[in-house]
């Protein structure tokens, strides 16, 4: 399935958004919000089935946390 968040001024994402989604979740588009930090909790634990992740235009100040991701599917990542 497809979840599309595409500008919504999206700021913050608590850990537990994906719970009920998570694991039948192949696309999310979070492009064009205001993110400026990103959790591997939430990848990690919930998103693991997850091929598409868009995060392009956003406001990210760092990509530590994108050095322990756990996403064994993704095949697309757009961080521009």
């Amino acid at each position: 399935s497809h979840l599309i968040l595409k500008s919504n001024s999206i700021s913050n994402i608590h850990e537990k958004t994906f719970d009920s989604v998570g694991d039948i979740l192949i696309e999310l588009d979070l492009q064009i919000n205001q993110l400026s930090a990103l959790s591997s909790k939430w990848f990690n634990s919930k998103l693991r089935q997850l091929k598409i992740l868009n995060l392009a235009s956003n406001q990210l100040e760092s990509f530590t946390q994108l050095n322990h991701l756990d996403l064994p599917y993704l095949q697309i990542l757009n961080l521009s």
